[in-house]
Parts: C-alpha cells; structure tokens; sequence
C-alpha cells in the first residue's frame, strides 16, 4: 500500500527534520547500551548473564561469548542505522553515490576497507573453526570454503566499487 503513495514513501525515506534527528539518537543510544552489553558479556561479567555479582563460577562458555558478539553485530546495525538518518538525503540516489565513489580517495579508502573487513572476517572464522571443528578433513575442507568465500565476496565488493567509481 505504501509504495502505490509516491507522497507516502517519501514522508518515510525522507522524515522532517526532527523526526531524523530522534531516529539517530535514538538508534545510537541502541547502540551504545548494546555495545556496553557486548563487552560486559565478551568480558565474562556474571552479571550480564542474570548472575549475581558475587558468583564464582565465572568460566566463560560459548553460548554467552556468543550472544556478546550477537550484541556487537547488533550495535553496528544500529550505528549503521544512525548514520543512514544522518546522512539522509546525500548519498540516496545511484548518481550520488557514483559521484561520491568517483573521489579517488573515497574509493581507494572504500577498496582498502573491503579489502580489511574482508581480511579480519576470514581471520574470526578461521579461529572457530580451528577452535570448534574437530575432524582433520572437516576443518581442512571448511577453511577452504570460507576463504574461497571471503575471496569470492571481496572481488565482487572491489568491482562493485570499481564498476561505480569509474563509470
């Protein structure tokens, strides 16, 4: 229903003002709290997990090392999220966002972040996957997989950029 409503859609892309300003703080006050909650539970705070303070049995386990790092993904989806409120209007169209690509910087700055996100991605699950899976042709044959994986994804990521910065 919303997008037969050129008039209606763009009040929601494109909210007054005020509005834009609440949905950023709001969405970076999201991300604060659950950065805070991440690195209580990444910190092995008993507490984050619904234990009392003095609780000694502060082996960390994998199920809450997880959620810590749930939380993490989670708080960058909110600060994500702030910044495309923020941001707003500038870089919503394919020729604004061509135009920004086509700095130089911008774009070498863009490649080298795929190229270390990328990186730094392959590295984690390596590590769980060195840590968690026990079988010598398992692990062989799933460390292959995520790092033709993270190949595959980085070349596609540094042609996109490629592909709108010099077109």
């Amino acid at each position: 229903m919303l997008g037969w409503n050129p008039s209606a859609l763009d009040s929601v892309v494109n909210p007054p003002p005020l509005i834009r300003a609440a949905l950023v703080g709001g969405s970076v006050a999201l991300g604060v709290v659950l950065l805070l909650s991440a690195v209580a539970r990444l910190a092995g705070d008993p507490a984050a997990d619904g234990l009392p303070r003095g609780h000694l049995d502060r082996e960390r386990d994998i199920a809450g090392m997880i959620r810590g790092v749930r939380l993490v993904f989670l708080a960058v989806a909110a600060f994500a999220a702030a910044s495309g409120w923020l941001l707003g209007h500038s870089l919503q169209s394919y020729e604004a966002m061509r135009g920004w690509l086509g700095q130089p910087w911008v774009a070498v700055f863009t490649i080298l972040l795929v190229i270390t996100l990328s990186w730094h991605s392959r590295l984690g699950v390596q590590v769980v996957i060195e840590d968690y899976v026990h079988g010598k042709v398992a692990k062989n044959t799933l460390l292959l997989l995520f790092t033709f994986v993270h190949v595959v994804a980085a070349v596609a990521a540094i042609f996109a950029v490629l592909l709108l910065a010099l077109s």
